[in-house]
């Protein structure tokens, strides 16, 4: 079990897609499946398969690691995570030679504009960093759509980023006031659009309070 002011790594991947969005799944505890969600979420589950290793060549693969920070206040498991052969990396229980970390998320569609799935993998080298003590330069994101693999550099701009989403997520779900919606183009692709209701959201909300204030 984990602290209650810790929150899941895919909630700060909410966040930084949209904090109404992480607002409505992680505070109002609302959520709506579409066709993409169900889609992702089995592409999740045949990933995950704890406690199994393979082996390629110098590379060990594990899948459902489960990985904290404190420094973070996150917790959540990883999709996979390959350990790459390297003399800068560090020792494994039973294992000879030293690894390094590389954490590869799985994505049902494809590479977003936004930075919200780099820095859900940022968040997760942060994880290894800290319960490994070592430095990861790097991990992927496989995007099922084009069915193939972006590498992200974990550099300090966005570990940085990484860091403040996590402290804004962590700060809005104290406060526990959902955002009011504002439609954007990511929009289109939510699966909580119906929930949301971007587009008539706030002039409900205008109509009602204007309402209100003439009777008064």
């Amino acid at each position: 079990m984990y602290p209650d002011d810790y929150l899941p790594i895919s909630a700060i991947q909410h966040y930084a897609f949209c904090p109404r969005q992480f607002a409505l799944i992680y505070m109002e505890k609302q959520w709506n499946e579409s066709y993409l969600t169900a889609s992702g979420r089995l592409m999740h589950k045949r990933v995950h398969n704890e406690n199994i290793w393979d082996i390629k060549g110098d590379v060990l693969i594990t899948r459902g690691l489960r990985l904290s920070s404190y420094k973070l206040k996150v917790f959540g498991v990883a999709d996979v995570v390959e350990y790459h052969l390297s003399d800068d990396g560090v020792k494994l229980s039973k294992r000879n030679g030293k690894y390094i970390p590389y954490p590869v998320e799985y994505k049902h569609g494809k590479s977003k504009v936004n930075d919200c799935d780099r820095l859900q993998l940022c968040v997760q080298c942060i994880c290894l960093e800290e319960m490994h003590n070592v430095s990861i330069p790097e991990g992927a994101i496989y995007y099922g759509k084009p069915r193939r693999r972006e590498v992200v550099k974990i550099n300090k701009d966005l570990k940085g980023k990484a860091f403040e989403t996590c402290r804004l997520a962590m700060r809005l779900f104290n406060a526990g006031v959902t955002p009011e919606s504002q439609y954007t183009v990511s929009c289109k692709s939510c699966s909580m659009i119906d929930i949301c209701q971007p587009n008539i959201t706030k002039n409900k909300a205008d109509n009602y309070w204007g309402r209100i204030l003439r009777t008064e």
